[in-house]
């Protein structure tokens, strides 16, 4: 990531800040699986609102 990107689908917003070189991808672990499969290796996320359902968070990360 080469710079800041927020994402809205419904009640959940998602940040994606890009992190230092080589220090990963610092997230939970079922979005860590969706940023590792569309190839994002190194970033900070944060996310608002009603994030209990990861169908939701999922579609967020389109």
């Amino acid at each position: 990531m080469h710079c800041k990107v927020t994402g809205k689908c419904g009640f959940v917003i998602v940040g994606m800040v890009p992190a230092p070189r080589g220090l990963g991808i610092m997230v939970a672990r079922v979005p860590k699986k969706v940023f590792q499969f569309a190839g994002i290796g190194d970033v900070f996320t944060s996310s608002r609102g009603s994030t209990k359902t990861l169908e939701t968070l999922s579609r967020n990360n389109d």
